[in-house]
């Protein structure tokens, strides 16, 4: 058995972990807007620098958890995933020239990493005997309000692939 976290490590890892939750909730709030911005200048370093901050994030989790057995699997995920995740953000970073089936597997890449992580982070949290605070409260509001930018994606890359070809198409015959 482990010995519990002195307060302030406590504290730190509450801090962590919190952080990591408002991140993941941002990529899928904000960087997939990031994403379907083409116009957008410098997409791919802002997801670059997103994933790189959460990926410290990560690593200070490991580094200050290393030595808890019982949470080496969930951060085992979170460093695994958190790979996944900037990975697919990556690549929807060019979702307009993503074959279709490829763009349909990154979306459900990034629902199915989303999943994971918020799952590894809860897991973490209780496993380090560390609630994490920041889902409770409007839980069932903010899982579904994920959720639904997370079922939408697809069609929403779709939607904005097609009005743009419709825009170059009449752009080239006028």
């Amino acid at each position: 058995m482990n010995p519990p976290l002195a307060t302030e490590q406590r504290d730190r890892l509450h801090h962590l972990l919190t952080q990591m939750a408002g991140r993941l909730d941002g990529a899928v709030d904000f960087w997939t807007t990031v994403c379907l911005s083409p116009a957008l200048p410098g997409r791919r370093a802002f997801l670059t620098a997103n994933v790189e901050g959460l990926r410290g994030l990560v690593a200070e989790t490991r580094g200050m958890l290393s030595a808890s057995a019982p949470l080496a699997d969930p951060l085992a995920v979170l460093a695994a995933r958190c790979e996944d995740l900037g990975n697919a953000f990556l690549t929807l970073g060019r979702f307009e020239s993503l074959a279709p089936d490829e763009l349909r597997r990154t979306t459900t890449a990034i629902a199915e990493v989303y999943r994971d992580l918020r799952s590894a982070l809860l897991e973490v949290g209780r496993a380090a005997g560390v609630p994490l605070s920041y889902w409770e409260g409007q839980r069932a509001q903010r899982e579904e309000y994920y959720r639904g930018i997370l079922e939408r994606l697809y069609g929403l890359c779709v939607g904005l692939t097609d009005s743009e070809k419709v825009t170059d198409t009449a752009a080239r015959t006028r």
